[in-house]
């Protein structure tokens, strides 16, 4: 048996559809066997899948607003030091 991952038409990770399937079982449109996780192991906020390279993105979006997180944050700190 394995899991498989839900993505809508947009290629957005739906994780309330993952299944589990059957060893050998096709799997389904809309369905992918590889999780949605970053090469390192690390989870994603908000997974798309790239169904050309066969794998999970972190959003677009979600990315820069966490680069321009860290950016602030960093910031924050070296005034206040």
């Amino acid at each position: 048996m394995k899991q498989i991952y839900k993505y809508d038409n947009k290629m957005n990770y739906v994780p309330s559809e993952n299944m589990i399937i059957n060893d050998g079982e096709e799997i389904p449109e809309g369905y992918t066997d590889i999780p949605p996780v970053n090469p390192d192991g690390a989870g994603m906020y908000k997974p798309v899948f790239d169904k050309g390279k066969s794998e999970w993105r972190e959003n677009s979006y979600t990315r820069i607003h966490r680069q321009l997180t860290a950016s602030a944050s960093r910031t924050i700190r070296a005034r206040q030091a």
